[in-house]
């Protein structure tokens, strides 16, 4: 891999780390004495820790060891040295101020806000913007031990699942509706009623090309932000 700052040929995640500054992290660790008694483990390595376990998806600890050991040959690469214990990571996560972590994401923030996306949308577009998603509500308490199907593998899907429609204009709903936990999220698509030419948002879960055509045949603009390409913007998703 070549060292290049500017990114070329490195790993993804050692271009997040380069996004970091660590002589910002060295001093709100001494502001905060977030590194007192510590020997090895400092706070710029728990940021590190705790962005690998954001990139992998982790969420244990033991998860994040594994997947540390699994890439020990790599550590470099991460901008470790060594693979932290279970209960050293563990101590450092209930000891360590949090308020290091808030410094670091805001100064980072402050110091690259240049450099993001310029493309908003307009006054005019936000009015128009809905956003689609839902959400699953489990219902597996004790008084409730009944709800749900019992498959041979065990693996219940039971519950309420909450389907909701925001207006971003003024951040409220306007379109809500409760069903099974196992209902898929596309089948809700036949029941959204939007005025013409609204910008509809949601993710790969709501697939439906039938539906496409009947929200294009209305003039309602649908922006899927995983798949085909965006009506609104025209650029291409994956």
């Amino acid at each position: 891999m070549g060292k290049d700052k500017n990114f070329s040929g490195q790993p993804i995640f050692t271009q997040l780390l380069n996004v970091l500054d660590k002589s910002n992290i060295k001093k709100f660790s001494k502001e905060l004495d977030a590194d007192r008694y510590v020997k090895k483990f400092t706070g710029y390595k728990h940021i590190v820790v705790m962005l690998f376990v954001a990139f992998e998806g982790y969420h244990s600890i033991r998860d994040t060891v594994l997947g540390l050991l699994s890439n020990a040959h790599k550590l470099q690469h991460l901008g470790l040295d060594y693979v932290v214990k279970r209960s050293t990571l563990s101590e450092a996560n209930a000891r360590r101020a949090t308020e290091l972590f808030a410094k670091v994401y805001h100064a980072t923030y402050k110091q690259h806000a240049l450099c993001l996306a310029d493309s908003k949308l307009s006054k005019v577009d936000i009015k128009r913007l809905y956003i689609m998603d839902s959400t699953t509500i489990t219902l597996f308490k004790d008084i409730l031990k009944g709800v749900g199907c019992n498959p041979d593998n065990g693996k219940k899907k039971g519950g309420i699942k909450a389907h909701t429609i925001i207006k971003s204009e003024d951040n409220m709903p306007c379109f809500i509706r409760y069903t099974s936990a196992a209902k898929h999220d596309h089948l809700l698509l036949k029941e959204v009623d939007l005025p013409q030419n609204s910008i509809l948002c949601f993710d790969k879960g709501y697939v439906d090309y039938a539906q496409y055509e009947v929200f294009t045949a209305k003039q309602s603009l649908v922006c899927n932000p995983f798949e085909g390409e965006c009506t609104l913007c025209g650029k291409k998703r994956v």
